[in-house]
Formats: C-alpha cells, structure tokens, sequence
C-alpha cells in the first residue's frame, strides 16, 4: 500500500492532488484542518502484475554472458562468478585481503570453543589438535564430548586425551554439557566436540542452537576442503545463521582445488586456522593467500617438522606473496535489533532515527522492517518501495537489490505490511529469514531491525540471533512490565547476551533513569544479572510532528535535544 499526505488550502484542492498523484482508485484514510488549511492522509494499493514467461523453442535459448575471468593463480579452483569476479584483478594476496575475513581462533577461556560441522568434517580430530597444542603450550584444557550419535566418537577422542592425560566430559545433552563447564577451573579453557549436524534439517539446526545457549559456547564451523564451492557456501550460510562466526577447514593438504574453502569464507565467515595432516601432532595452521598461489601451481603448503603452534613459520611457502598478517579485521557488520513488549512505545521511529545516526557517524547502515504482520517504516517515511523482504525470502533478489536507499544516509529493506504468510513463518521459512540476516550484516556495518511488538516465535528467534538487542520502554507501568517480560525470555534464549534498555518519551533524564533503575533491580533479583542502559531519550513534541510529516527527526530538528539524545546513544552503541 502506498500512504501519502496532502495539504492544500482547501479540501477540493486537496482532493484535485489525490486524485492527480494517486489516481481515482485512492483511498482516503483521515483529513483534518491544519493552521495552513487541510491536512488529507490516502492511500492506494500497489498494483504489481505477475510476469510468467514462456519457456523458449528448442534451440533458441539465449548464449550465457561470459563469466568472468578468474586470477590466474585461482582459476583451477571452480570459484562461483560472483566470487571470481571479486579475486579477479590485481595482486591475489591483496584481492583476498578485500574480499575474505580472517581473524584467530579465539582461545576458549571467556567463552567455550564449540566445533560445529556437517558428519565426517573432521571435528572430533581438530578437537583433539587444539587439545595437543594447549597441552604442550603447558595448559590442560577441558574436552567435553557431546556426540553421542556416532559409533566410536567417544573412543577415539578418549584415545587421544589418555595420552595427554586429560580428563574427558562425555555431555551427550545441553543440560550435562552446562554442568561438565560448571567444574572447569578458572582460567581453564574449555573444547567441545559435536555431533555432525545437517544445518538444514530443522531438529538437528534446533539441537546444536541449544546446545550452544546452554554452554555459552563460541560456533566454529569446521568444514572440509575439497567440496563443491556452491554445497560450501550453503553449507556456510547455514552454519553462520546458527550463529557461527570463524571457519576452519580441514584436509586443506590433501585437497586439490580450493574454490570450497574461499566460497564458504565469502559469506561473512573469518577464516582462523586450517587443518592438515591426519594426526594431532600436525598441528593446525593459519590459512593464508599464498596457500592458494601454492596449490594454483600444482604445490601444498605442507607444514614442516617443528613447534606446534608456530603458525606459517612451519610452512613451505610459495614465493612473490607477502606473508597475511596473524590478524586480519573480520569482515562482518552488526546485527542491532530493537525490540518491545508491548506496541506504541516509539520503537519504528527509534530504528529509524538510530539508523541515520549511525549513517552520519560513518557507518553504512541497513534497516530492515522485521516487523513480521504490521511492517510500517515505508509508511513512517512516506516511501513506495518497489520490493520488500518478501522478494528476498523467495529467492527473487538479494537483499542488496530489494534494498532501497533513503536520502538520509542509511538502506532500507521493507517488510510486507498485512502478510498473514510472513506473519506466521514456519521453521524451514524462518531459518531462512535468519540466515539472510547474518548475510546482510557481511555487506553492511550495522544491520537495524525493527522487531514486532509482543513475544511470537519470530521475534524471539532474531532478537536471540541479534548480536545487540536494545528493548525499548516508557515510563508507563505496563511497558515496564513487557519490557521485563522480554529480557527475561531473551536471557534464557540467549544466555550471556548483550541486552540493553533504551528509556523513551522519558519526562526527563531522572524519570529515565528511574525506570533503568526499577528494571535494574529486577533482573538483578531475579535473573542474577543486571542491566545495561543504552540511552534515555526525552520527550519532544516534535517527534509525532516530524512522524506525520513522513521524515526523519534527525532531518526535520536536527538541532531538538531529543536529536542529541539519538546522537548519544548511538556514540554508544559504537564506542
């Protein structure tokens, strides 16, 4: 539906531009006399045909457009076009520097190491590497297992802590995984083995996410070498959704063509370390450019005899490529969702007010309506967009070609406003929808979402997928009751998450801060835990103001004091 507000001196001359802009199928919603005249609200719905094209003769199909041409140094690899287009000019190890993400393998201490991938990955071997490394590094971590589908796994991770006189947890359910770290000592890293999961099946997807809530564990993919590049990047994607965000390939000495491991790496995941050779005192090694100039050329980067955890230093290196450093920045963005218990507390016009502050800071920003059944940003911004999230759950676009860009600063993907089918997404759909989040937050640095009001399915799956949920409350005692309500499942969704308040329409900063105080001490008392606040923002007539206008606040007032409000808690958000 596309809504639109006229004002004229009159109501025939209001009438004269409905009728001219919208055509005689508008639909009037609202009127009423302004100082200036009369203020008319309309609407019309979209009429968008349904194109189905003939399939053509035999014979007549059109030619495919070439592709394009891969680096030299790749193009045994079988990379995906879109992929070889990026590596394709310039030098390999810098074309690799722009278009992957590396990053180290986190150590295990603050949070578990938790190693996730489809049967036969290798998981339980990487396991049992890691385990050795710290060993001989004089730490003693703790191996819990919690495979206990496989026939064996049990027994062949035992093998290797035996020898390395560890002791090892057999977890086989979240609730004896959470007990098993309960006991570790402090400043005692911690290894997790899994079961092999199919990502795409909804009950294993469901069973390895709980896993990870119920240890507070940290997802790495573990994905093998050698497979097909567009099974990797689905592999990938779904690994990502899960929650997963490093990549450790193994077999990558044995593996001959590399374009799998560079295609699940293209989808957001940092690539930290990579296994090679078949046994614990191989070691793994950090995968850098000139791994894939080696293997171009018919060579592997076979580490050599030495110190485990030397990193390259234990590599033959292909020469003319410069070493990649230890620590490059990963490429990924944020997801921030915004969230409510109950409908009316300013939650739209906060997405859209924090999306351009964070535009002006310098930050390129993705809005999304996630607003599953009443999605209405294009509505707050007086926009007719000509494709929504809808389009990109189907599969028709990306979301990067459904998205639209507002003058403010900041991308826009709408939702699709009275979609019973979108309201009610089933798992597989849902899965789906979570899993073109986390690819929107590798191509943006802050993905917004504007959740829907209240505690459905969906809501609670992106706001536990959210890498920062702010829950939006007013000094009314019924929102101070929801927003409770929505902390409280949110912390048993996502344990250790980072959840923050945001106070609105606050009287002033001491009744906001009377509100963060009254929630503060609630969730200390009954969920052990306190809270963070993340910003009051002030009452100010101009915000209802500038939302019948169809602007934005930051554009309409940018000098009001509520403007510095969103201005400071998006400072923030981003120190």
């Amino acid at each position: 539906m596309r809504l639109k507000l006229f004002h004229a001196p009159r109501m025939d001359l209001a009438m004269a531009m409905v009728r001219a802009e919208l055509g005689e199928e508008a639909v009037i919603l609202g009127s009423r006399r302004t100082a200036g005249g009369v203020e008319v609200t309309a609407a019309r719905e979209a009429a968008e045909p349904v194109l189905i094209l003939p399939d053509p003769p035999p014979g007549t199909a059109p030619a495919a457009p070439p592709g394009p041409r891969p680096h030299p140094a790749l193009a045994r690899h079988n990379l995906p076009p879109g992929l070889a287009a990026r590596l394709g000019a310039g030098a390999l190890a810098e074309r690799l520097a722009a278009g992957l993400g590396f990053a180290a393998l986190p150590d295990g201490l603050a949070r578990p190491l938790l190693l996730a991938g489809p049967p036969g990955a290798g998981k339980t071997l990487t396991c049992a590497k890691l385990a050795t490394r710290a060993v001989l590094g004089g730490a003693a971590p703790l191996v819990v297992t919690a495979d206990g589908a496989r026939a064996g796994a049990t027994e062949q991770l035992a093998a290797f802590t035996r020898v390395l006189g560890l002791t090892l947890a057999v977890a086989p359910q979240p609730g004896t995984v959470a007990k098993a770290l309960s006991r570790r000592a402090p400043g005692q890293a911690a290894l997790i083995d899994t079961p092999g999961c199919d990502p795409f099946d909804p009950t294993q997807a469901e069973a390895l996410l709980t896993l990870a809530r119920a240890a507070n564990a940290v997802i790495v993919a573990v994905l093998p070498a050698g497979l097909d590049p567009g099974e990797a990047t689905d592999l990938a994607r779904a690994f990502m959704a899960l929650g997963a965000r490093h990549l450790l390939p193994t077999r990558l000495d044995a593996a001959r063509r590399l374009g799998g491991v560079l295609a699940a790496a293209a989808v957001g995941l940092a690539l930290t370390e990579a296994g090679t050779g078949p046994g614990a005192a191989d070691g793994l090694t950090p995968p850098h450019p000139r791994m894939a100039g080696a293997a171009a050329g018919g060579r592997r980067a076979i580490p050599r005899p030495g110190r485990l955890g030397t990193g390259d230093q234990g590599m033959t290196e292909a020469p003319g490529l410069p070493a990649w450093p230890a620590q490059a920045p990963q490429a990924r963005g944020r997801l921030l969702a915004i969230a409510s218990g109950k409908g009316g507390v300013g939650k739209t016009w906060l997405a859209i007010s924090l999306s351009q502050a964070l535009a002006q800071a310098g930050r390129r920003v993705l809005l999304v309506d996630a607003d599953l059944g009443l999605a209405n940003v294009d509505v707050q911004l007086g926009l007719d967009p000509r494709h929504d999230l809808s389009a990109v759950l189907s599969g028709r676009l990306t979301t990067a070609e459904a998205a639209i860009r507002h003058p403010a600063g900041f991308e826009i993907l709408a939702g699709c406003s009275g979609s019973g089918a979108l309201a009610g997404l089933e798992e597989p759909a849902l899965a789906r929808l979570l899993l073109v989040l986390r690819e929107a937050a590798g191509q943006w640095d802050e993905v917004v979402l504007d959740l829907g009001a209240g505690l459905d399915r969906g809501v609670r799956r992106m706001a536990a997928a959210a890498d920062t949920l702010l829950v939006v409350a007013t000094e009314e005692p019924t929102s101070l009751t929801d927003a409770y309500a929505v902390l409280k499942l949110h912390r048993q969704d996502r344990p250790g998450g980072d959840a923050r308040l945001v106070v609105n329409q606050a009287t002033d900063r001491a009744g906001g801060e009377r509100v963060w105080r009254s929630l503060d001490r609630a969730c200390t008392s009954f969920l052990g835990t306190g809270l963070a606040l993340a910003g009051i923002l002030r009452h100010d007539p101009r915000v209802p103001e500038a939302i019948r206008r169809q602007a934005p606040l930051l554009t309409r007032h940018p000098a009001s004091p509520v403007a510095g409000d969103i201005a400071t808690l998006a400072q923030g958000l981003l120190r």
